[in-house]
């Protein structure tokens, strides 16, 4: 793949990826139809991940230890050419498969094939395999139903990739409203058809893809004779913590019946034109290509060309630098192009919107497009009435990726904007329901785990007359993927970016230098191993039988060993370039070929020394000793980075596997939502008006915050939970691996005139991994405890009494280590707990 996944994108594409070979085992071995399927939220990167399972299946994945299926297809479906278009843009640009693989099934298809190729993707529209279509009329021309059962008939296994799965295979709704035509068509393609003489056999491997995934999960169960394997599904906490997902989506509405739409415009515009400052800023002193803001005015269906042309010259009175030339762009379903007094304001597909960085101001009707994204969309201001709240809605779900695909230490861009002029508080909530609640939308987005949808936003910004700046950014937060370590890698990749960020220009040449020594030199420490390892790669054995006359009483076997061929070497070596990395594997290969030794001999080598356990073992070893002394050394100028390289160096950490130690880095500013049930003073990020921070808690919550501003908290910080560069994240161990929790508050106070970030977290004993939690809270302070004044966990025990764990404390740390009890709470009622007073 030539981007970079997620840890959740890696974890679901091989999840995936094994289901779709398991799947052609069983349609192989014994005849089953078979579905799977991948469900994850919109924003989360279904396209790409589905693009990694594919790129495996086809090409093959040592990482995933898959072999290369040279015999199978991909035919992609959806019910939307544009959607296909962008699909197979993303794959081009995603994966590294060749373009040469991909094909658009066009009308013409059926003149020019016969039968779909192995190893190739098809994306087919359904709306193509209409009774009226030129695919399916017949005749001379084989029909598209012909060329694929020409395609089973071969023994090639057809994979159907359904996008948008959740899409006409039915529902409980009435048969009215129902599609019957798509269905109709869907249903041929996955249980086949008998008409007259001819016959389509069903569709051997169906792999639905949705973020509502559980219509196409009921459908395929209630077939016939298909396999259904468990849905591979994706967190939604887990794409919110990546930073894929803007945080923040800010809705404006009157408060009132006053006429606000002139006045929304020019907050639209005013938004847009600070949204472009603060990136250009960021992206400068980031060192990146700019990212260019989208404004994107919703209009009503019939608009006129003048209400169009007066909208342009309004956003050009109110934003100075734009082009009326170039600036302006629609996508109406008319896909009609507009040249009105001197403006223009052409067509455009919407798949290309995201790369035509000239278009600020984008018109749209109703909901731009099924499965289309515009990551740098930033803005919206809609003309569509209050009875149109599902367009909108829909709208905005398809506007919530980050420009960067991560999250950017400027919370303010981290957020869309929504100016809805002709709509009033009480039906904005129908659109916020919508984004939120609605489980058959695949537009939807969780407003769980970091997600926030404002109504009313309050800006705050970081007030530094607290003086707890220095106190803040000494915390430290302790993060590592679930990922199997790789030392080796991580050292090399670490290294490269050293040399990139001008840290250590020799980095790269020190690792390979001391990575090659101790290889070499683990060799010869293993030498009896390593020679006996050479001799068993160097030979085949096979097994000879001898059958005469049918007798099974005269059955001879014998056992025979011959010299590996240069295939079975080649084969041997790619365990050890995976266990070494090709770079060293490569370097050790070349200083070889100096001593005049042939490549064959050399590759036998290498793959004996990658399966000597005791010479990767210290070859590793001296791998993660690299690690350590590049941290201790660089610690402060990697630190000293701006936030896109400090972030690129613990992204590659993180890739694989190898923990960081990172400063929390203080938040300039934010977007909270007025209607929080209370303002609090003291809060490190507030409104610079009145100093009071808006923020929605729950009355345990509310009860910690007054209590320790009342004794002694000079400022205090609700710790945000999508596990951004300001939040505290602690792990902790699950059977899953490692995962982040997030303290509820940080407060400050004075220590002997010096001031100290401490925790009182009412986090208690109710959740289900609530012992977990501590056991992790006990590891973080036994590393960073000095930091805290204290560090408290809280419970509301039943009886209604508020009870704390030093977690500083050893006895305290101990007990729950060595808990052994079915409730945690009996800890909050044990001798290491304490009243909750002061």
């Amino acid at each position: 793949m030539k981007y970079e996944l997620k840890d959740f994108q890696e974890k679901a594409v091989s999840t995936l990826a094994k289901q779709m070979v398991q799947a052609d085992d069983m349609y192989r071995s014994y005849n089953n139809k078979v579905s799977c399927s991948l469900s994850a939220v919109t924003g989360s990167g279904k396209t790409v991940m589905a693009a990694a399972a594919i790129e495996a299946l086809l090409n093959g994945s040592e990482d995933l230890n898959i072999e290369p299926h040279p015999n199978a297809v991909i035919l992609w479906v959806t019910d939307s050419p544009a959607l296909n278009d962008q699909t197979f843009n993303k794959f081009q640009l995603s994966s590294d498969m060749n373009v040469l693989m991909m094909h658009t099934i066009e009308n013409t298809t059926t003149e020019e094939i016969r039968e779909l190729q192995p190893h190739n993707i098809y994306f087919l529209n359904r709306q193509k395999l209409s009774d009226s279509s030129l695919l399916t009329r017949g005749g001379e021309i084989p029909t598209f139903w012909q060329i694929l059962q020409n395609t089973y008939d071969r023994g090639t296994t057809v994979y159907m990739m359904l996008d948008e799965a959740h899409r006409g295979l039915g529902s409980n709704s009435s048969p009215e409203v129902e599609d019957k035509s798509r269905q109709t068509i869907y249903s041929k393609l996955i249980d086949g058809f008998t008409e007259g003489s001819f016959t389509l056999d069903p569709m051997p491997i169906i792999v639905g893809i949705s973020a509502t995934i559980k219509r196409f999960e009921e459908a395929m169960k209630n077939r016939k004779s298909r396999t259904v394997l468990p849905e591979v599904s994706v967190s939604p906490a887990d794409v919110q913590a990546s930073g894929l997902l803007k945080d923040t989506i800010v809705i404006s509405v009157p408060t009132g019946k006053d006429a606000v739409r002139g006045v929304y415009l020019t907050n639209a515009c005013q938004a847009l034109q600070e949204s472009t400052k603060q990136w250009k800023l960021w992206c400068q002193a980031n060192q990146i290509p700019a990212v260019h803001p989208l404004m994107v005015i919703q209009v009503k269906d019939k608009v006129k060309e003048e209400e169009l042309r007066q909208l342009c010259v309004d956003i050009g009175e109110k934003i100075p630098w734009i082009d009326p030339h170039k600036s302006f762009a629609n996508v109406f379903g008319e896909q009609t192009s507009y040249s009105i007094n001197g403006i223009d304001i052409p067509y455009i597909q919407p798949e290309l919107v995201q790369d035509k960085s000239e278009v600020v101001v984008l018109f749209a009707k109703e909901a731009i497009s099924t499965g289309w994204d515009c990551p740098r969309a930033e803005v919206i201001y809609s003309l569509r009435t209050h009875s149109d709240d599902t367009y909108i809605a829909q709208l905005i779900g398809r506007m919530v990726r980050t420009p960067l695909a991560r999250r950017v230490d400027m919370d303010i861009l981290n957020s869309v904007t929504c100016y809805l002029p002709y709509f009033d508080r009480e039906t904005v909530q129908k659109v916020v329901d919508h984004l939120t609640n609605d489980k058959d939308n695949d537009d939807a987005v969780s407003s769980k785990d970091g997600r926030h949808v404002i109504s009313n936003p309050v800006n705050v910004e970081w007030d530094s007359s607290l003086h707890v700046d220095k106190a803040f950014e000494s915390i430290k937060t302790h993060k590592r993927s679930s990922k199997q370590r790789n030392f080796i890698r991580g050292v090399l990749e670490l290294s490269g970016l050293l040399m990139k960020y001008e840290i250590d220009l020799d980095a790269e040449g020190h690792v390979m230098e001391a990575l090659m020594r101790e290889l070499n030199d683990s060799i010869n420490t293993f030498h009896d191993e390593y020679e006996q390892e050479i001799e068993a790669i160097s030979k085949v054995e096979s097994t000879d039988i001898r059958i005469q006359n049918m007798d099974s009483a005269k059955v001879n076997t014998e056992k025979h060993t011959e010299d590996a061929d240069v295939y079975a070497i080649d084969q041997a070596r790619k365990k050890a370039d995976h266990v070494f990395e090709l770079a060293i594997t490569n370097r050790f290969f070349q200083q070889e070929a100096k001593k005049d030794i042939d490549s064959m001999t050399i590759n036998t080598r290498i793959a004996a020394a990658g399966n000597v356990e005791g010479i990767v073992d210290q070859v590793t070893d001296r791998a993660k000793k690299l690690i350590s002394e590049f941290r201790d050394k660089y610690r402060d100028q990697i630190n000293k980075l701006s936030e896109s390289p400090r972030q690129e160096i613990e992204a590659k950490l993180l890739k694989n596997g190898l923990s960081s130690d990172v400063s929390l880095s203080k938040p300039l500013n934010n977007i909270y939502d007025g209607d929080a049930n209370h303002k609090y003073s003291k809060h490190v990020l507030n409104n610079p008006e009145d100093h009071l921070a808006p923020i929605q808690l729950y009355p345990i919550e509310d009860d910690v915050v007054n209590e320790e501003l009342k004794h002694g908290a000079i400022a205090w910080y609700r710790n945000p939970g999508n596990g951004n560069s300001h939040t505290l994240s602690i792990m902790y161990n699950t059977s899953d691996g490692p995962k982040p929790f997030h303290p509820d508050f940080i407060f400050f106070e004075k220590v002997e005139g010096r001031v100290m970030p401490y925790i009182v977290d009412p986090h208690g004993a109710y959740l289900a991994d609530s012992l977990e939690k501590l056991r992790g809270y006990v590891d973080y302070v036994r590393k960073f405890g000095n930091t805290f004044s204290r560090v408290w966990s809280l419970d509301d025990t039943k009886d209604g009494q508020k009870r704390y764990l030093d977690l500083k404390d050893q006895a305290t740390q101990n007990a729950i280590v060595d808990f052994k009890g079915l409730d945690v709470a009996e800890l909050y009622k044990g001798p290491q707990s304490h009243k909750y007073e002061y």
